[in-house]
C-alpha cells in the first residue's frame, strides 16, 4: 500500500514530548514524500512554544487533504473519529492495563499503534483484540544526538560551568506525580554529598502559574522528611527554560548520563 497523503491530528505547538513526537513524525512523513494535513489539538497543553522557538513551517500544513487515513496522536478518549476515513490512534500507557474508558474508546478505532510491547500487553489485558493493535517503536536520530553536537554552556552560577563536574546526570520531566521527580531528589539527597564531583540537572516542565512556589514547598517538605537539605548534597541545577527542538540535543550533550 502506497501512502500519498495523511491527516495528522495532534498537539504540535507546545514543549511536551507528545508535541515533539508529532512534529518529528510529520517532518519525516513529508521528507518521504507524503503530503500531510496537520490539525492541532490546542487543549492538550496550555503551554506553547513562543514563535521564535517554533518552526513556522508546521503552520503551513493546514491545507485540507483528501486523505483516507487520519492519524490521531493523543489519548484514546481524545480521538475524534471521522466516518469515511481509517482512524488510527498513536498512543501509549505505562501500566499493566489501561483504564476502562480508554479500552471502550479504543474499540471504536480501526487501529491502535503503541511504541512498546508492554503497552500492547496493557491494551490486550483490557480486552482490545490483537488485530486492532500494532507496535511502532519510537526512533532516535543518531546524528542529531552524536558526538559532534556542541553542549549548551550551562553554569551552576556565573563563572562555574557545569562541564567542570565529572558526573552530570540529566532528567527531563514535568512536575506531575507520574514522573516522580521528588523520588529522584530523595535518592539524590540520600546518596550524595557536596564532596561528590557530580551534578543533577533537572529540566522541569513548570509552566503554569504558581508552579515555582509549589515546587519550592514540595522540596522543603522533602528536605524535612529526609533530614537533609539540598545544600548538604551534591549540586542540583534546575532548568525551567523552554528550548527549540534544535537546542534539545545540546542539552542532552551537556550531560554525561541520563536518567
Amino acid at each position: 500500500m502506497t501512502l500519498n497523503s495523511v491527516i495528522v491530528r495532534g498537539s504540535y505547538k507546545g514543549p511536551s514530548g507528545y508535541d515533539h513526537h508529532v512534529r518529528e513524525f510529520v517532518r519525516e512523513l513529508w521528507r518521504h514524500g507524503v503530503a500531510v494535513e496537520l490539525r492541532d489539538i490546542p487543549e492538550w497543553t496550555a503551554a506553547k512554544l513562543p514563535h521564535p522557538l517554533r518552526d513556522p513551517w508546521f503552520d503551513t500544513l493546514a491545507q485540507p487533504r483528501d486523505a483516507s487515513l487520519l492519524l490521531h496522536c493523543c489519548m484514546p478518549w481524545q480521538v475524534a473519529v471521522e466516518s469515511g476515513r481509517v482512524n488510527v490512534n498513536f498512543t501509549m500507557f505505562e501500566a499493566t492495563s489501561i483504564p476502562r474508558l480508554w479500552a471502550s474508546h479504543s474499540l471504536t478505532h480501526d487501529l491502535v499503534i503503541v511504541p512498546t510491547a508492554s503497552s500492547r500487553r496493557a491494551w490486550l489485558a483490557s480486552g482490545v483484540p490483537a488485530e486492532r493493535l500494532a507496535v511502532c517503536p519510537l526512533g532516535i536520530d543518531p546524528e542529531r544526538f552524536g558526538p559532534a553536537v556542541a553542549p549548551l554552556p550551562l553554569e551552576i552560577q556565573p563563572g562555574q560551568p557545569i562541564a567542570h563536574r565529572r558526573i552530570r546526570i540529566l532528567n527531563v520531566s514535568e512536575m506531575g506525580p507520574r514522573k516522580n521527580v521528588l523520588g529522584l531528589l530523595r535518592a539524590w539527597l540520600k546518596a550524595t554529598s557536596p564532596k561528590d564531583d557530580a551534578i543533577l540537572l533537572l529540566k522541569l516542565g513548570c509552566y503554569g502559574p504558581g508552579w515555582h512556589h509549589e515546587l519550592q514547598g514540595r522540596i522543603t517538605d522533602l528536605e524535612r522528611s529526609v533530614g537533609k537539605t539540598l545544600s548538604q548534597a551534591a549540586a542540583v541545577h534546575f532548568i525551567f527554560d523552554l528550548f527549540a527542538d534544535a537546542d534539545m540535543p545540546r542539552l542532552f550533550a551537556s550531560a554525561s548520563h541520563y536518567i
